[in-house]
C-alpha cells in the first residue's frame, strides 16, 4: 500500500507499506496466520475516528521472475484479494475492554491478462502537492493547552446512558466529559489571534522565516482520563504534527485528527490565516462528543497581543 495523503492533506513523500513475505503466499497455503506467514510491524495504516487516509494500491501479473502471474489453482485464472481492517471498537485504554472485529473492507481482483504498468508518484512530485508551509518553533507567538478528562462521579457508566437508558436499571449518574476541566459551554470561547495577512499560495520549496508570526500557535494536547482514549479533532484549521514514517524516519505532515492517549502528551504547531469566527474543537469519539467533551474556539483579529488566553 502506498499512502500518499491523510485527512485530505497530500503528504510530502510516499509512505510504502508492504507485508514482508516469510512463508508461502496465503493464496497457495490458504492459512492465514499474521504472525507466521507475515510481519505487520509499522506496515499498517492507521485511521482513528475522524480521520482519513488515501492509499494507493498497485498489482500487476507478473512475478519476481518476469514471468506472467499464474493462478495457485490451475483451473482458475484470476485471483481475488481481499483488504481487511482489524477494527478496534472501543476508546478504552485496556485491550482487555475492546471488541477487535475484522472487517473486509474492499475486494481487488487481478484478470490473468497482461496490463500497463501504472508507475506511482515519486517523492519529488509529492513535495510539490505538499500543501502548506512548515511551521518552526521559532515562528510561535502564543502557546495553547487543551486536556480531556472526565469527572466520573462513583457508580458512573461509560456514555451508556446517552444511548439506551434501559441498558441498564442500577441507578448510575452520566460522566462529565472535559476540556479542560469544564463541559461544553458555548458561551465561553477560547480567543485565537487571526493573522493579519491572508495566506499566500505556497510556491515549491518555501519555507517559514524564523520570527514570531501572528496567528501561529503551538499546542500542547494531553489526556488526563486513565481510561480511554481520545481524538483531538479541530475544524478550519489543520494541524502539523509529526510520525514515524515505514522506514523508521520522522515524518512532519498536517491533520485534523489525533490519536490522544493517556501519560503521551503531544505538541502541534498551527496558523490561523483565512477564517475568523467561531468553530469547535472535540473528542471525534461521539458519545465523549455528545456527553461535553467540546470546546467553541473563535478567531479574531486583534491591534494588540492578546492577554491571559
Amino acid at each position: 500500500m502506498h499512502e500518499i495523503a491523510v485527512d485530505g492533506n497530500y503528504l510530502s513523500q510516499v509512505d510504502t507499506r508492504v507485508n514482508n513475505w516469510e512463508n508461502k503466499d496465503y493464496c497457495c497455503t490458504g492459512i492465514w496466520n499474521p504472525e507466521s506467514t507475515f510481519k505487520m510491524k509499522d506496515q499498517t495504516v492507521e485511521l482513528i475516528p475522524g480521520a482519513r487516509s488515501d492509499v494507493l494500491v498497485k498489482a500487476n501479473l507478473t512475478n519476481k521472475t518476469g514471468k506472467i502471474f499464474e493462478a495457485c489453482n490451475a483451473d482458475k485464472m484470476d485471483e481475488t484479494y481481499e483488504l481487511r481492517a482489524n477494527t478496534y471498537l472501543s476508546g478504552r485504554l485496556d485491550p482487555s475492554t475492546a471488541n477487535y472485529v475484522n472487517y473486509v473492507v474492499a475486494y481487488v481482483k487481478i484478470y490473468s491478462t497482461p496490463v500497463t504498468d501504472t508507475n506511482l508518484p515519486n517523492n519529488e512530485e509529492m513535495v510539490g502537492l505538499y500543501p502548506f508551509v512548515d511551521i518552526n518553533d521559532n515562528n510561535v507567538k502564543y502557546n495553547q493547552i487543551t486536556t480531556f478528562n472526565t469527572d466520573q462521579p462513583k457508580g458512573g457508566n461509560d456514555g451508556d446512558m446517552a444511548c439506551n437508558s434501559n441498558k441498564d436499571k442500577t441507578p448510575r449518574y452520566p460522566i462529565g466529559f472535559q476540556v479542560n476541566g469544564h463541559i461544553f459551554d458555548d458561551s465561553q470561547p477560547r480567543l485565537l489571534e487571526l493573522s493579519p495577512v491572508p495566506r499566500k499560495p505556497k510556491t515549491k520549496g518555501q519555507v517559514a522565516d524564523n520570527r514570531p508570526q501572528t496567528g501561529t500557535d503551538n499546542w500542547e494536547i494531553s489526556s488526563a482520563d486513565p481510561t480511554r482514549n481520545h481524538v483531538f479533532h479541530i475544524h478550519t484549521n489543520d494541524v502539523q504534527t509529526t510520525r514515524t514514517d515505514p522506514l523508521g524516519n520522522t515524518e512532519t505532515l498536517w491533520r485534523d485528527s489525533l490519536l490522544v492517549k493517556y501519560g503521551q502528551p503531544q505538541t502541534i504547531l498551527t496558523r490561523y490565516e483565512d477564517f475568523d469566527g467561531k468553530t469547535v474543537l472535540y473528542c471525534h469519539l461521539l458519545s465523549h462528543e455528545d456527553m461535553g467533551m467540546m470546546q467553541v474556539i473563535k478567531f479574531e483579529k486583534l491591534d494588540e497581543g492578546m492577554v491571559g488566553h
